[in-house]
């Protein structure tokens, strides 16, 4: 029955938006699976940053609907409190331009110590998105400082993709990886100098650019686990109402809950994650339940609507699963029955009036 129903996606893909999750990536050290994960409050409460600037500002940044923005003219720094002899590691965000195709340069700081208020105040290595308004390219570089510019030690191009860059920087043994996009291939890699063996973590936006910057987390031993979303996704699942949903659709979402709930009990970050995106995927291919009366009510529905109304594709969509639904019977069986009436209820409400 999958194979029929991937067959009907395929075929109507303007009536159905397919989210794919990302591979799995490759760990950055032998010891990540035993790492917890911190998730940056980034509420307007939260206090998980110590905040400099060049300039000695007195709010370089501030906090506002789950982001942390900056936008003052003098180099800022925003470096996470408690956590300063961080070895092997991974710290991720999604970093913006404060306008549509504006300019960003905004990056971590890792291995850092020593920041102070003045330009370059710090001991560390900074990896930075660097682009112009407007650019179809962005230079990826990885900085060292020590109390001043030590200069550039490494610098990637890539192309553009979005606003929203999403940055991951991996270390293990002073080795430093950086990846983009929710790419599972570094883009970049550099061996740190002796000396820049551990440190804290942050954030570096650079003179005038500004920058938005969200879902910040580390990853690194000694974190607790980070168990708040995979109780959502437990909560969620239990309150579904087993009559509203296909058997078999229901039975992918109890297994996966039982996995979820051994992992949510234990003391895994990994664990946690593969259950996250298991129960999340079995969540997401639910399966309302229709009877074969309600079905047969979507195709007469769905045969009123004249070709000539309507655009070539949102139509021609609705017409190929009308040619499916047609071919079932009352002993199609629910998934059969099920799945076409899903499908041509979303082809319904998305038709596309022509517009002449």
């Amino acid at each position: 029955m999958k194979k029929k129903l991937i067959l009907i996606l395929t075929l109507i893909t303007a009536c159905v938006a397919v989210s794919l999750g990302s591979a799995t990536r490759a760990a950055s050290s032998a010891n990540a699976a035993d790492w917890g994960r911190l998730t940056a409050d980034l509420s307007e409460s939260g206090a998980d940053f110590a905040y400099y600037s060049e300039a000695g500002e007195a709010a370089p940044f501030f906090i506002r609907d789950g982001a942390l923005y900056a936008t003052g003219r003098a180099e800022q720094k925003a470096i996470l409190k408690g956590h300063n002899s961080l070895s092997d590691f991974e710290v991720e965000a999604d970093f913006s331009p404060l306008y549509k195709n504006g300019t960003l340069d905004v990056g971590f700081y890792v291995l850092a110590a020593n920041p102070v208020n003045a330009l370059d105040g710090i001991r560390g290595y900074n990896v930075n998105l660097e682009r112009g308004t407007n650019a179809s390219l962005m230079l990826i570089k990885i900085h060292r400082f020590n109390q001043g510019y030590l200069g550039g030690v490494a610098e990637v191009s890539v192309r553009v993709k979005s606003d929203k860059v999403h940055l991951r920087v991996a270390v293990a043994s002073k080795v430093i990886n950086v990846y983009v996009y929710g790419a599972d291939t570094p883009v970049l890699t550099h061996t740190a100098a002796s000396g820049y063996s551990s440190g804290s973590v942050g954030i570096r936006v650079f003179r005038g650019a500004g920058a938005k910057i969200e879902n910040f987390t580390l990853a690194a031993a000694g974190i607790a686990v980070d168990k708040l979303p995979i109780r959502a996704l437990i909560a969620r699942a239990e309150t579904l109402d087993g009559n509203a949903y296909t058997v078999s659709s229901l039975a992918l979402v109890t297994a996966a809950l039982g996995d979820a709930e051994t992992a949510e009990s234990g003391n895994s970050q990994a664990a946690v994650d593969a259950a996250i995106k298991a129960l999340s995927k079995a969540l997401d291919g639910l399966v309302k339940k229709y009877s074969f009366g309600e079905l047969t009510g979507l195709i007469a529905q769905g045969e009123v609507f004249a070709a000539s109304a309507y655009t070539v594709n949102s139509y021609g969509s609705l017409s190929l699963v009308l040619t499916r639904a047609r071919a079932l019977n009352a002993a199609s069986g629910e998934d059969a029955i099920s799945e076409t009436a899903e499908i041509l209820e979303g082809c319904i409400t998305t038709l596309i009036p022509y517009a002449f």
